[in-house]
């Protein structure tokens, strides 16, 4: 008896012992964890003069957001008639070696990468050197046998079928918290290239960051260049964001900010991820001035055609008529909100994006030409974002009336005066 219980002991110890072993990033929130220094006073912000005096007022709801989310480095932009008009970091990139986030400092940004990426999709359909209805299988010959054609367009709407991540019989036991570094894009491809779709292409919606592997793997192909490469040469360096690239876990970046967990006021240093097989999809390293810049460039039609431009921002239908269920387009939502101005609904364009150790959101107000983007170096979710920068929007849109009002008055004076 005594040697089946010890058998037994054995047994469950070993279990417990690979089970914390397998998913030991996922007890990490529970191990370790030291108390959250309080944010130190901010650098100056980077504001435009005519914006100056609601200066202070936005440094306030910066420094109220950081501390209501516990956030160990905060960094937002705000974007407006073709121009940055204020940008301001707070709190630590480092807690540990004391390194005080700035504007500089580079987030890992999630799924805003998808954004980023649509742009650069949309770089490619102007060239000519892609087609939105045109099959993955066409370009990607690694990909696709035994599998029915699916588009680009469905892959970036989350309409083709590929799956997201999931649990697998690896280290770590989830595969968004994947460490290993992928060297090549047929390699991220093969993660799940042999799985089965789940439904067929164009009738269901399912949010896939692979989906978005394999589109990055179609514009390689199409292209004739690395991902990052045309990325570079043909969004990040023309639109100046020169803080953006894709976050390689073991090359030396040194305005990447460290990445945490927080919990209860406590917090410790995120698992450590290699995101080089989802670039396109969760994988890439930007700011919110970067951020602001590609969408001052989208929103006053300065990089893209507006028809380019209208084609990215369009929610797809399902093969059935019905409008998916997040009314997602190509790398995009597209929603309103109704609480910024007594007017009514607002339209928004948007993204958000969670990985570890980082929150992201961009939003673009194109009826005011207005966008406005925020990082926290933190895990959690970046819908804890969007009341934050709607506080920041609040702000924005009474100045923007009572200076445009004032613009008027004061036009209105000079014709009288010249009148007379």
């Amino acid at each position: 008896m005594k040697k089946v219980l010890l058998g037994l002991a054995i047994t469950i110890l070993s279990l417990l012992l690979i089970g914390a072993i397998l998913f030991y990033p996922l007890l990490l929130p529970y191990v370790g964890l030291r108390t959250l220094p309080e944010i130190p006073s901010p650098a100056a912000a980077t504001v435009d003069n005519q914006w100056q005096q609601v200066e202070p007022s936005l440094k306030e709801s910066l420094l109220a957001t950081a501390k209501k989310l516990n956030a160990p480095g905060i960094s937002a932009a705000i974007g407006l008639d073709n121009q940055i008009i204020w940008s301001q970091a707070a709190g630590y990139a480092d807690i540990d070696e004391e390194r005080l986030a700035s504007i500089s400092t580079q987030f890992r940004v999630g799924s805003v990468s998808k954004s980023i990426t649509s742009v650069g999709l949309g770089r490619m359909m102007e060239e000519g050197l892609v087609e939105l209805d045109q099959t993955a299988q066409f370009y990607v010959p690694y990909f696709g046998k035994g599998k029915p054609d699916l588009t680009l367009r469905q892959l970036a709407s989350h309409t083709s079928g590929i799956r997201h991540y999931r649990p697998c019989l690896c280290f770590p036991a989830y595969e968004s918290l994947s460490n290993r570094q992928f060297d090549s894009m047929e390699k991220s491809v093969s993660i799940f290239g042999k799985d089965d779709l789940q439904f067929e292409p164009g009738h269901g919606f399912q949010y896939s960051t692979y989906g978005y592997t394999l589109l990055s793997a179609a514009m390689e192909e199409a292209s004739g260049k690395p991902f990052l490469d045309y990325m570079r040469q043909q969004v990040f360096t023309p639109l100046n964001m020169t803080q953006t690239m894709g976050d390689w876990s073991k090359m030396d970046v040194p305005e990447r900010a460290s990445f945490y967990i927080v919990r209860n006021g406590k917090y410790r240093r995120a698992y450590a991820v290699d995101s080089s097989y989802k670039w396109a999809g969760g994988g890439m390293l930007s700011t919110p001035t970067d951020l602001v810049k590609m969408a001052n460039a989208l929103l006053n039609d300065s990089f893209l055609e507006t028809d380019t431009k209208a084609e990215l921002w369009e929610p797809i239908l399902l093969a059935n008529g019905d409008m998916n269920p997040q009314h997602y387009a190509l790398g995009w939502r597209i929603g309103e909100v109704s609480e910024l101005v007594p007017e009514g609904n607002v339209s928004i364009v948007h993204h958000g994006g969670t990985i570890t150790g980082s929150i992201t959101l961009l939003i673009l107000f194109p009826e005011h030409n207005m966008s406005i983007a925020m990082m926290v170096n933190r895990s959690g979710s970046s819908g804890e974002l969007f009341k934050p920068i709607f506080n920041l929007a609040k702000i924005i849109l009474p100045a923007k009336a009572a200076i445009q009002a004032e613009k008027e008055q004061q036009h209105a004076e000079a014709s009288l005066s010249e009148s007379q």
